[in-house]
C-alpha cells in the first residue's frame, strides 16, 4: 500500500512539473498548469528559483530555449534581486506547433559574488568603473515534455473565437469600390489566415494584410485580427458563404464560423448613354466617370501605405536623433545604477549630476533621485536637439 502511495504522488509530480534544491544552495521549480494538449493550444509555464543558502550572493540568468517545436510568449517578470535572498518568478504562454511528444528547454546560468565584490562594483569612481565580478556556473535542467494531441484536419483556427462582418453598401457603380471588413475575435492561436474568398470571375479583390492586436495575459493571449478588403465588378455579383473549420480546445469540441453569403447591385452604364448626336466635351466626361472613382480608391489606398510608411520613418529618424543612454536613464530605477551609466560615459557634461548621485548614495545630498533624474533627462534632451 505504502509502495502504491508512493508512485501515485510520483505521478502526480511529474504531471505537474519538477522542482529540486541544488546543492541546497537554491530551490527552482518549474510547471505547467496542464501537460497534454491539442496541437497549438497555449498553456501557461511557471517558473520559480529561490535562493535557499545565505552564504553567497547569487545571481540567476534564466531562458527558454527557442525553438521550432513551439512558440513561446514571455507573460511576466518578476526579479528580486536582494542580497543573499535573490528570487526570480516568471510566466510563459507556451504554443506547441508539432504533435507527439515536444520537450521545452532551459538555460540557467548560477551568478556566484559576494558582498566584498558588491560593495567594490557600487563604489566604483569615475576612472575606475568596473563589471561586478562573478563565477558564472551553468546550470543544467531536465527538459519538459508535452504530449500533444492532434486537431481535426482542415482546422484552420484553434482556439474560442468569434466572427463579424462589416459592409457599409451593397450598391455600387460599375468599376467602383465597395469596401468589406471581417473580424476575428478571441482566445487562442493567432487567427492569421490567407485568402478568405477564392477567386471570382469579373469580380476584382483587394486585400489588405491582416491586422492583427494581441494582449496577453495569464488566462491566454487575446487577439483581435481585422481583415479588410476593397471590391469592384462591372456587373451584378455573389460572394458566396465562406464556413471556417474551427477547434476549442478547452471543451474539445470542433465548431465553424461562417461569413454570410453577400450579393452585391452594380449599377452599369447603358453604352447607348455613352453615344451622343453631339460632339462636345460632356461625353469625354461620362465616359471616363468610372476611372475617377477608381483612380480615387487607388489614391486613399496608397495614402494609408505611405502614412504607415512615413509615421515608421518618424520614429526611427526619432531614435536616431535622440541621446544613446537616454532610455537606459529612463529605465534605471536607484541611484547606484545611474551614477554606473554616467560614470562609463566620461562625459563633462554629467560631473554635476554624478556628484549629485554620489551625494544622495552616501546620505549629504537633500535632492531626491527623482529630481536628479529629471534633471539628467533634461541633459540629454537638449543635447539631442
Amino acid at each position: 500500500m505504502k509502495h502504491s502511495l508512493g508512485k501515485l504522488l510520483f505521478y502526480l509530480l511529474v504531471i505537474q512539473g519538477f522542482h529540486c534544491i541544488y546543492a541546497e544552495e537554491f530551490h527552482y521549480d518549474i510547471h505547467v498548469d496542464k501537460q497534454q494538449v491539442y496541437l497549438k493550444e497555449g498553456l501557461l509555464l511557471t517558473v520559480d528559483i529561490n535562493q535557499t543558502d545565505p552564504k553567497n550572493v547569487l545571481l540567476f540568468q534564466f531562458a527558454v530555449d527557442k525553438s521550432n517545436a513551439y512558440r513561446i510568449h514571455p507573460v511576466s517578470a518578476h526579479y528580486d534581486d536582494t542580497r543573499h535572498d535573490t528570487k526570480l518568478h516568471n510566466t510563459y504562454r507556451v504554443f506547441p506547433l508539432s504533435s507527439g511528444d515536444v520537450n521545452i528547454t532551459f538555460k540557467l546560468i548560477k551568478r556566484v559574488t559576494d558582498d566584498i565584490k558588491v560593495a567594490h562594483y557600487a563604489s566604483g569612481d569615475r576612472d575606475d568603473f568596473k563589471k561586478l565580478e562573478t563565477t558564472d556556473i551553468p546550470v543544467k535542467l531536465p527538459a519538459f515534455t508535452l504530449h500533444v494531441k492532434n486537431v481535426p484536419l482542415k482546422t484552420q483556427l484553434i482556439g474560442d473565437f468569434t466572427l463579424s462582418t462589416k459592409v457599409p453598401t451593397h450598391k455600387a457603380k460599375a468599376f467602383e469600390p465597395i469596401s468589406m471588413r471581417i473580424v476575428i475575435k478571441g482566445v487562442g492561436y493567432p487567427p492569421a489566415l490567407e485568402n478568405l474568398y477564392a477567386s471570382q470571375e469579373d469580380v476584382d479583390f483587394f486585400i489588405q494584410k491582416p491586422e492583427i492586436k494581441k494582449n496577453i495575459t495569464s488566462e491566454g493571449i487575446q487577439y483581435e485580427a481585422s481583415y479588410l478588403m476593397a471590391l469592384s465588378a462591372q456587373k451584378d455579383f455573389t460572394l458566396p458563404k465562406v464556413t471556417l473549420q474551427a477547434f476549442n480546445p478547452h471543451i474539445q469540441k470542433p465548431y465553424t464560423l461562417t461569413i454570410p453569403s453577400q450579393h452585391f447591385s452594380i449599377h452599369s452604364v447603358n453604352p447607348n448613354s455613352l453615344v451622343d448626336k453631339k460632339d462636345y466635351p460632356p461625353t469625354l466626361k461620362t465616359d471616363w466617370g468610372w476611372i475617377k472613382s477608381w483612380l480615387s480608391y487607388l489614391l486613399v489606398f496608397s495614402a494609408g501605405v505611405l502614412s504607415a510608411f512615413a509615421f515608421k520613418w518618424q520614429k526611427y529618424t526619432q531614435r536616431k536623433k535622440q541621446h544613446p543612454i537616454l532610455d537606459k536613464v529612463k529605465e534605471s530605477k536607484d541611484a547606484k545604477s545611474l551614477l554606473q551609466l554616467l560614470v562609463a560615459q566620461n562625459d563633462k557634461v554629467f560631473n554635476k549630476s554624478i556628484k549629485a548621485l554620489e551625494s544622495l548614495i552616501y546620505g549629504t545630498n537633500t535632492n531626491t533621485f527623482t529630481h536628479i533624474k529629471k534633471e539628467i533627462l533634461e541633459i540629454l534632451t537638449c543635447t539631442q536637439k
